[in-house]
Parts: C-alpha cells; structure tokens; sequence
C-alpha cells in the first residue's frame, strides 16, 4: 500500500486503520441490529457477528502479555470502518484496498491493491481518517452494513446464529460465498475466538444478560 493515495482512482480512499476494543464491536453490533434489522438483537447473533469481524479484522487479546490491551492492539486488519472484509464500494463509490488472499489450496491466489481488489471503505475521501470520531462513525457504517447483507444475503446463516448453532452459521456463511477461505480452518478460527469473547468478564454478563 506504500505510495497510494486517496483519489488516485475513482471513489479510493487510501487505507486507515479503525481499530476497536472487542467491548466496543459487540456493543456496536447489539446496538446495529436493532437499528438495521429491528428488535433487540439474540445473544447468538451477537456473538457470531461479534466473532467473525474480530476473526476478520485481527484482533488478539493482550498480544504483549501484560495485563493491558489498547485498541491499537487489538486489530491490525480493522480497516476504513470495515469489519467484514465486504468487497465492493460503499455509499458514492468509495472503496480501499489491501493484499488480500483468496481461496485455499491449490486454488489460492493473493490479490494485490488496486481496482481489481476493493473493498468497502466507511472513511470518505474528504475525511480526516485520523479523527476518532471519524473512525468510530466508521465502524459503525460498516456493521450497519454487514448486518443488512447478511439480513438480505445469508438470513440463513442469521437465523443458525440466533439458535446458537455457530458451525451452521459458518457453514451458511461459505455456502452463501461470503468467504472462500477453509471452512474447517475458518470454524475453528472462529471457535476460538468465540471462547476468548465468551470468557471476557466485563462481556460475559452482557451476552448472558442483556441479549440471551
């Protein structure tokens, strides 16, 4: 990405990071749902959500080890606002990109930026994407918007979250071709994960109590 610049291409928005505490997505995607769906959201589509832009983004707890995780720790691939990877562009056209692999196997094959490889980008061209508040509007765009895809695209894979059935969300998610990567290996990412989240106190209570 060194030496792309926003507006070098049509709708580009040159890559910023957005990084977020896995506190501050789940409280996004809960408060998204209601927002873009309607009711209060199930505590499975909560996690499963919550899960997979963390898997998609990043994220790692406490990758020092010492008892403090900052939000620059926590997500190295949280960019423009996109918590999903989405593909495409984003309200006028905007759009980044990043090297990105896609497939798995034989079949895989990594994709270099420019405009054959966008993603959706939440950070406008004529924004300061090192303003916070900037990047938390960000973030928010893009969960609003990954909950209505998946509302329109893969309701399937919704409704196996909201029955707690995590692997059927995955399964639904792949054979809906939101992603391409391994299923097994893409589950397993995600289980892990998820037990990381479930065991957070301060969201433990908030899964159990506010959305179960």
């Amino acid at each position: 990405m060194t030496g792309l610049r926003t507006g070098q291409w049509p709708g580009f928005v040159a890559r910023v990071a957005t990084p977020a505490l896995p506190s501050e997505t789940i409280s996004d995607v809960a408060e998204g749902y209601e927002v873009t769906i309607g009711g209060e959201a199930p505590g499975g589509v909560v996690l499963a959500v919550s899960t997979q832009i963390l898997l998609e983004t990043g994220t790692r707890e406490d990758p020092n080890h010492d008892g403090v995780t900052t939000r620059e720790e926590q997500a190295p691939g949280y960019w423009n606002g996109n918590g999903g990877n989405i593909r495409g562009t984003y309200g006028a056209g905007w759009w980044t990109s990043f090297t990105a692999g896609e497939g798995h196997g034989a079949s895989a094959v990594t994709l270099q930026p420019g405009p054959n490889n966008r993603f959706r980008s939440y950070v406008g061209p004529n924004e300061d994407p090192t303003n916070p508040e900037v990047q938390r509007r960000a973030r928010r765009l893009g969960i609003d918007d990954m909950l209505s895809l998946l509302a329109r695209k893969y309701s399937k894979a919704l409704e196996r979250a909201a029955a707690r059935d995590y692997h059927g969300y995955v399964q639904a998610l792949h054979d809906g071709g939101y992603f391409t990567a391994d299923t097994g290996a893409y589950d397993r990412a995600e289980e892990r994960l998820r037990h990381t989240i479930e065991n957070l106190p301060q969201l433990a209570a908030f899964l159990h109590e506010a959305h179960t």
